[in-house]
């Protein structure tokens, strides 16, 4: 009667591995790391399948799982380099040594691999009351790139000084026909969000995104802040509060000269309200976002014993 143990196994089959013979009807386990971006690139971290499959069955069943599992959880993703996997050919191996495996050569890495199993490996999964089969994996990589979605905006612009100030005078003529006025932080948002439109494109209605119902948010903050403080008692007019002391080196001697802020804003291509020193974000509680919460794929990590 033949013994299921490695070292009787040892004994009947000489210079056998340490994990036993490499038989392709076994139910082998598989760890396929899912990793956003090119392999050249060095990508890190990476989604996590594990799997079983059998040698004898060949690469495309191996495959057909991993990539069951992509379409499967990762909706948004689209395969770099068609249904290419790569192999991780020892414990040690670095991204830039994985193998791509393929069907001629399927089966020869995974029985070096298998061969590369170390009697510590061995003795640590006995230990742990693990066969060799239950306590190993063969690792395999696919890399994904998030698919193009065809109802984003083509032509997108930076935007640059000049198409701010051009969106400036749309949001400024949106509020005039619309007989509504936009608080400064807001009407920065939208003067941004403008000026990266596709060129030709017209300030008709304001977003209902996240963003611009933040910046609405902060607004009404800052007005509150202003009556509060007014009811306090008040504080200086704009021009005191507006000008301010810094100090500049003349011929190496440091001057205390007043400056105009939001002339210094300007100058800087800062927006032109005082959000930081004037109580908003010490008193800022965050507004409720809207839209679905979705798993973060992007930035999971899973030791690889890499």
């Amino acid at each position: 009667q033949q013994s299921t143990k490695t070292e009787e196994i040892q004994i009947m089959v000489p210079n056998a591995p340490a994990a036993g013979v490499f038989n392709l009807e076994s139910e082998f386990q598989f760890r396929c790391t899912v990793r956003k971006g090119d392999i050249r690139d060095n990508p890190r971290g990476g989604t996590v399948t594990e799997f079983k499959a059998k040698i004898s069955e060949g690469l495309s069943v191996t495959k057909a799982k991993a990539l069951s599992f992509v379409r499967r959880e990762m909706l948004s993703a689209q395969l770099i380099s068609d249904d290419l996997l790569y192999f991780k050919k020892s414990k040690g191996a670095a991204q830039s040594q994985f193998i791509k495996l393929t069907d001629e050569n399927f089966e020869e890495k995974t029985r070096v691999r298998w061969a590369l199993i170390s009697s510590r490996d061995v003795n640590a999964w006995a230990e742990a009351d693990k066969s060799v089969l239950e306590g190993g994996f063969f690792e395999i990589f696919l890399y994904i790139q998030r698919r193009r979605v065809d109802n984003v905006p083509r032509g997108l612009r930076r935007a640059t000084q000049t198409r701010i100030e051009a969106a400036s005078q749309q949001i400024r003529g949106f509020e005039e026909a619309n007989n509504t006025e936009l608080g400064p932080i807001t009407r920065h948002h939208l003067s941004i969000h403008q000026a990266r439109q596709p060129e030709g494109s017209q300030f008709t209605t304001i977003p209902n995104d996240n963003t611009t119902r933040q910046a609405q948010f902060l607004d009404e903050q800052r007005q509150l802040v202003a009556a509060r403080r007014e009811e306090g008692g008040g504080e200086a007019n704009d021009d005191t509060r507006n000008r301010k002391k810094i100090q500049i080196e003349v011929h190496g001697t440091w001057v205390d000269v007043f400056v105009d802020i939001r002339s210094l804003r300007s100058a800087l291509g800062l927006p032109d309200h005082d959000i930081f020193n004037r109580g908003i974000f010490s008193e800022y509680q965050h507004h409720k976002t809207t839209g679905q919460d979705v798993e973060d794929t992007d930035h999971q990590t899973h030791n690889n014993n890499e």
